[in-house]
């Protein structure tokens, strides 16, 4: 399913890490590899599912855009260490990527969630409450 939320922006959003996630700008091209891994794990229940994606295609939807900055554009990696996923090796919790949009009429500038991904093993744990 594909949703796409808008709402008016009061103030530019900021990232605010939590006691559970560091939460941060995206880092290109340092995390492009790891969140094309959650791009695949977050999709992978989908039916049909969408096929891989690679560095270019990356490229191709965000920094390749006009309206692409970094800053609109947050990871979350979870603040505690596993086995499964050491310190140097965190896989990423999720990311969410915001578009400006203008202003329609009197309305101030809008943003609309552009991508939202959560990874399978972060989903419905309340871990966005924390």
């Amino acid at each position: 399913m594909i949703l796409h939320l808008t709402r008016e922006l009061l103030k530019e959003p900021q990232a605010v890490s939590t006691k559970c996630f560091a939460i941060r700008a995206v880092r290109i091209p340092g995390d492009v590899t790891r969140w094309l891994s959650l791009r695949e794990n977050a999709t992978a229940e989908m039916r049909p599912m969408p096929g891989p994606w690679s560095e270019s295609d990356f490229a191709r939807e965000f920094t390749a855009q006009k309206w692409f900055r970094a800053d609109r554009m947050w990871v979350a990696e979870a603040n505690e260490m596993t086995e499964t996923h050491p310190d140097d090796d965190k896989i990423l919790s999720g990311s969410v990527t915001l578009i400006p949009r203008p202003g329609i009429e009197k309305n101030g500038p809008t943003a609309r969630v552009h991508w939202l991904l959560v990874h399978p093993d972060r989903r419905r744990k309340a871990s966005g409450e924390r």
